[in-house]
Protein backbone atom coordinates (compact mmCIF):
# COMPACT_ATOMS: atom_id res chain seq x y z
CA UNK A 1 0.00 0.00 0.00
CA UNK A 2 1.23 3.15 -1.43
CA UNK A 3 0.45 6.49 0.72
CA UNK A 4 1.07 10.29 -0.72
CA UNK A 5 2.74 12.44 1.06
CA UNK A 6 1.67 15.84 0.44
CA UNK A 7 2.96 19.42 1.80
CA UNK A 8 2.34 20.10 5.32
CA UNK A 9 1.28 23.68 6.26
CA UNK A 10 3.94 25.86 7.72
CA UNK A 11 3.01 27.08 11.44
CA UNK A 12 3.23 30.91 11.38
CA UNK A 13 5.02 32.59 14.13
CA UNK A 14 3.25 35.68 15.68
CA UNK A 15 5.36 38.35 13.82
CA UNK A 16 4.22 37.20 10.55
CA UNK A 17 0.43 37.22 11.40
CA UNK A 18 0.74 40.79 13.06
CA UNK A 19 2.77 41.60 9.82
CA UNK A 20 -0.84 40.31 7.68
CA UNK A 21 -3.05 41.67 9.76
CA UNK A 22 -1.49 44.90 9.59
CA UNK A 23 -1.29 44.26 5.87
CA UNK A 24 -4.68 43.37 5.64
CA UNK A 25 -6.10 46.56 7.09
CA UNK A 26 -4.19 48.63 4.28
CA UNK A 27 -5.82 47.03 1.97
CA UNK A 28 -9.23 47.92 3.43
CA UNK A 29 -8.39 50.66 3.65
CA UNK A 30 -7.19 51.44 0.22
CA UNK A 31 -10.36 49.55 -1.56
CA UNK A 32 -12.40 51.88 0.49
CA UNK A 33 -10.92 55.00 -0.89
CA UNK A 34 -11.00 53.53 -4.50
CA UNK A 35 -14.83 52.50 -3.95
CA UNK A 36 -15.47 55.98 -2.92
CA UNK A 37 -13.58 57.88 -5.72
CA UNK A 38 -15.09 55.45 -8.15
CA UNK A 39 -19.05 56.39 -6.54
CA UNK A 40 -17.92 60.06 -6.32
CA UNK A 41 -17.30 60.20 -10.39
CA UNK A 42 -21.11 58.96 -10.92
CA UNK A 43 -22.83 60.59 -8.22
CA UNK A 44 -22.55 63.24 -5.66
CA UNK A 45 -19.66 63.50 -3.13
CA UNK A 46 -20.20 61.74 -0.14
CA UNK A 47 -20.06 63.78 3.23
CA UNK A 48 -17.33 62.39 5.49
CA UNK A 49 -18.52 62.17 9.07
CA UNK A 50 -16.38 63.18 12.00
CA UNK A 51 -15.98 63.07 15.31
CA UNK A 52 -17.05 66.43 16.32
CA UNK A 53 -20.04 66.10 14.40
CA UNK A 54 -20.92 63.02 15.30
CA UNK A 55 -20.38 64.34 19.31
CA UNK A 56 -22.72 67.11 18.26
CA UNK A 57 -25.15 64.65 17.66
CA UNK A 58 -24.69 62.57 20.48
CA UNK A 59 -25.27 66.04 22.30
CA UNK A 60 -27.82 66.91 20.98
CA UNK A 61 -29.84 63.66 21.16
CA UNK A 62 -28.29 63.34 24.74
CA UNK A 63 -30.59 66.94 25.40
CA UNK A 64 -33.64 65.63 24.05
CA UNK A 65 -33.56 62.52 26.34
CA UNK A 66 -32.64 64.60 29.29
CA UNK A 67 -35.68 66.94 28.35
CA UNK A 68 -37.99 64.04 27.74
CA UNK A 69 -37.13 63.08 31.58
CA UNK A 70 -37.70 66.19 32.96
CA UNK A 71 -41.23 67.00 31.53
CA UNK A 72 -44.78 67.32 33.69
CA UNK A 73 -46.09 64.10 33.19
CA UNK A 74 -46.46 62.85 36.63
CA UNK A 75 -48.13 59.38 35.32
CA UNK A 76 -51.17 57.38 35.81
CA UNK A 77 -53.07 58.80 39.10
CA UNK A 78 -54.64 55.61 41.05
CA UNK A 79 -58.11 56.52 41.41
CA UNK A 80 -59.79 57.91 38.03
CA UNK A 81 -63.37 57.13 39.30
CA UNK A 82 -63.78 54.62 36.56
CA UNK A 83 -65.31 50.94 36.80
CA UNK A 84 -63.28 48.17 35.03
CA UNK A 85 -66.10 46.05 33.10
CA UNK A 86 -65.03 41.98 32.85
CA UNK A 87 -66.33 40.38 29.91
CA UNK A 88 -66.33 36.01 30.21
CA UNK A 89 -67.23 34.80 27.48
CA UNK A 90 -67.67 31.05 27.85
CA UNK A 91 -69.03 29.77 24.64
CA UNK A 92 -67.47 26.99 22.81
CA UNK A 93 -66.39 27.75 19.02
CA UNK A 94 -67.92 26.41 16.15
CA UNK A 95 -64.84 24.32 15.53
CA UNK A 96 -65.09 22.18 18.82
CA UNK A 97 -68.61 21.51 17.78
CA UNK A 98 -68.27 20.46 14.13
CA UNK A 99 -68.28 16.56 13.48
CA UNK A 100 -65.48 15.12 11.21
CA UNK A 101 -67.99 14.02 8.02
CA UNK A 102 -69.25 17.48 8.13
CA UNK A 103 -65.88 18.82 8.28
CA UNK A 104 -64.59 17.01 5.52
CA UNK A 105 -67.13 17.55 3.57
CA UNK A 106 -66.66 21.49 4.07
CA UNK A 107 -63.01 20.86 2.91
CA UNK A 108 -64.38 18.94 -0.53
CA UNK A 109 -66.36 21.85 -1.35
CA UNK A 110 -63.36 24.80 -0.81
CA UNK A 111 -60.86 22.64 -2.41
CA UNK A 112 -63.81 22.71 -5.49
CA UNK A 113 -64.22 25.98 -5.39
CA UNK A 114 -60.83 26.71 -5.46
CA UNK A 115 -59.84 24.72 -8.37
CA UNK A 116 -63.19 26.15 -10.65
CA UNK A 117 -60.64 29.28 -9.85
CA UNK A 118 -62.87 31.45 -7.65
CA UNK A 119 -60.52 32.42 -5.24
CA UNK A 120 -60.96 34.65 -2.42
CA UNK A 121 -58.62 37.57 -2.11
Amino acid sequence: MTSIIGKRKRRRTEGESQVEGAAAEQDAAALQELLRKHFEAKFEPLEVKTKAADAFIFRAVEAEIQEEEASDWTGLSEDDGEEVEIIVHDAKHQADTVTGSELRAFMVRSCAIYRLGFHIH
